[in-house]
């Protein structure tokens, strides 16, 4: 409908612009102007019909498709009748000058009894005005479609911004593992040796330590219905058979003093009866040798018949008396040379055999000592510091139970460096070696505010270790899943972390995330890793 009307106006818009050229150009000056003044009258009457057919159409078109059509319509008519004005105006500028010159123009006026016009007089009525001033609609704005080129020019400067990126764009790959903080000489943990009640602590947090000092003194006595504290009541039994013991020795070494003494008088009188029957035989063999003579001469003088035979064998029993005599002097000699050396030889062999009788009491005194140091021990026993350093980690209190399972302090060694040990699972070590770079964040720093610090890998484990394996090896306490995991040990660049301006120091054992930064490629060659994968070229 809308286009019909639209093809029936243009239609006769085109025969009026044509029938009003030709009177124009026959008809006389005056005759113009007053056919231009009722055209604009006429103008204004078949606006003022046309709007109201506008109207009426815009309100009996009900669908969205017509109301559009309608639209375009009244566009058009209004844009006609602004040009209908344009045209009018600039005539009648043309044809205002010769109304005022011409006399012909005002006896054409009066000829055909229209009332002369002034510049003042307004073309159109005021009511006329009114109403094209007022009205319902707002104008209309014709939005221009974009134009392709610019259309082209965008899509295309997209497009090579693509191509640009995935050419020259790239991108790292990462793996991020859990880890926690430690010297690289190790973190010294203390144990107690057996399980008691600390009684006394001999340490702070922060305090520097050297080694074999005391740190905490542990009670681990036993508590008897009937005897109290059972090993006290054991000390005392091996101090009383200690002093035993000690006594023992005591008379041990002055009954041996008391026999070396009495073996030295015996030696020093053998020694002097030796002496005297030595003199004993030589005077006995003087008398020998002179029963000898005497025996001699007696025979010669009986062979001479000097004396009787009576007298010769008298001498001859005195010499076998004094050879009797000197027999025995020799026998006796060699029974208390005898008795001499096996007294001597007691003597020597006496050192000996005081020193096995109080080594015996020794050994008994020692084991009487190590009784005593193991009760001593089962009843209280100290905990030194195995290595010198700065303790941290002390968390046993008088009061509290210690055990072998769970340390009382750790130690920090002197001069340590702090490293980080990542858990990496071992499906991502694969590609992980020894240089990479490593990005650390701390739990206790949020790397939000205070950063992430970097560090580079230095050894990585062969052996792989399983989740209840890394909780005695220092592994974080989040790290329970299933599955193995290798420890890689990275070197730290910076030994502190700066926050709001301040190097706050490094405390073992914090728990911390880490990037290892591994293979870095452009994007297309990520993109087209499966085909590089397939041709065996990456």
């Amino acid at each position: 409908m809308s286009d019909k009307f639209r093809s029936g106006a243009d239609a006769f818009r085109t025969i009026r612009i044509r029938r009003r050229d030709r009177c124009n150009r026959h008809r006389p000056q005056a005759a113009r102007d007053v056919m231009t003044k009722r055209s604009g009258a006429a103008r204004s009457r078949s606006r003022k019909s046309r709007d109201d057919i506008d109207k009426s159409l815009l309100a009996t078109t009900g669908s969205t498709e017509c109301r559009n059509r309608a639209a375009q319509l009244m566009r058009l008519l209004q844009d006609e009748r602004k040009h209908d004005d344009d045209r009018a105006n600039r005539r009648r500028r043309h044809a205002m000058p010769e109304r005022e010159t011409s006399n012909h123009s005002r006896d054409s006026n009066a000829t055909f009894g229209s009332p002369s016009m002034t510049p003042n007089t307004p073309l159109f009525r005021t009511a006329a005005q009114e109403a094209q001033r007022t009205q319902t609609l707002g104008e209309i704005v014709l939005i221009r479609p974009v134009s392709f080129a610019v259309l082209a020019s965008a899509a295309a400067s997209m497009a090579l911004g693509v191509i640009l990126l995935f050419t020259f764009g790239t991108y790292t790959r990462r793996t991020t593992v859990d880890g926690v903080l430690t010297p690289d000489t190790g973190l010294v943990k203390v144990y107690a040796q057996q399980t008691g009640v600390v009684l006394k602590k001999n340490v702070v947090e922060g305090q520097h330590v050297t080694r074999g000092q005391m740190l905490y003194t542990v009670s681990t006595d036993l508590q008897s219905a009937a005897a109290g504290q059972t090993q006290a009541a054991l000390i005392d039994q091996a101090q009383q058979r200690k002093a035993s013991l000690q006594q023992e020795l005591d008379k041990t070494k002055r009954l041996q003093q008391d026999e070396r003494d009495t073996l030295q008088s015996k030696i020093a009188s053998l020694r002097a009866e030796l002496a005297g029957i030595d003199d004993q035989i030589a005077a006995q063999r003087t008398r020998t040798s002179l029963a000898a003579d005497a025996a001699s001469r007696y025979a010669g003088l009986l062979a001479q018949d000097y004396i009787s035979k009576d007298q010769a064998q008298q001498r001859e029993a005195d010499l076998l008396d004094q050879r009797s005599k000197l027999n025995s002097l020799m026998r006796d000699r060699a029974s208390t040379a005898q008795t001499l050396k096996e007294a001597l030889n007691d003597l020597s062999g006496l050192s000996l055999k005081q020193q096995n009788q109080l080594s015996q009491i020794d050994r008994s005194v020692i084991d009487v000592d190590r009784t005593l140091i193991e009760s001593e021990a089962k009843r209280e026993f100290v905990v030194t510091a195995p290595e010198t350093g700065t303790a941290t980690a002390v968390i046993a209190e008088p009061g509290q139970t210690a055990d072998t399972s769970h340390p009382l302090a750790s130690i920090v060694p002197t001069d340590a460096h702090w490293q980080a040990y990542l858990f990496v699972p071992s499906a991502a070590v694969g590609f992980v070696h020894v240089g990479d770079r490593v990005l650390v964040r701390y739990q206790a720093y949020p790397y939000q505010k205070f950063g992430q610090y970097e560090a580079s890998v230095v050894s990585i484990a062969r052996t792989a270790l399983s989740a209840a394996e890394l909780a005695t090896s220092g592994g974080p306490a989040a790290q329970t899943s299933s599955g193995t995991y290798y420890r890689i040990t990275v070197a730290l660049k910076s030994q502190s972390v700066t926050a709001y301006g301040k190097a706050q120091p490094l405390q073992a054992g914090m728990a911390l995330q880490a990037d290892i930064l591994q293979e870095r490629r452009r994007l297309y060659e990520w993109v087209l890793e499966p085909l590089y994968s397939l041709t065996g070229k990456l």
